[in-house]
């Protein structure tokens, strides 16, 4: 699984972009045909997608990459997650 988590040090810019654009939420959430819920992770520092990252950057007028570090989440899924999608695949190709 991939997300993406705004640079610590980037986060603070990303509310100051939104200021000196005179972005509010509410403009920012047309912009990027989101909720202000998928956003705001993002602004508060969490992991958010990457198509949130990619519509989030284009609204400030940025590369994704300038304003995020993509992680990659190598946790293993549990047997029971593992089981429940193996069985979801199995059943679609029948």
């Amino acid at each position: 699984m991939c997300s993406h988590r705004p640079d610590r040090r980037r986060n603070r810019v990303e509310q100051n972009l939104m200021r000196e654009k005179k972005l509010s939420a509410a403009a920012l959430q047309r912009m990027t045909g989101t909720t202000a819920s998928t956003f705001a992770p993002a602004i508060h520092g969490k992991t958010v997608s990457q198509k949130t990252a990619d519509k989030l950057a284009e609204a400030l007028g940025y590369k994704t990459d300038a304003l995020f570090t993509l992680e990659r989440d190598m946790t293993p899924l549990s047997p029971k997650i593992q089981d429940t999608h193996f069985v979801k695949i199995d059943i679609a190709l029948r």
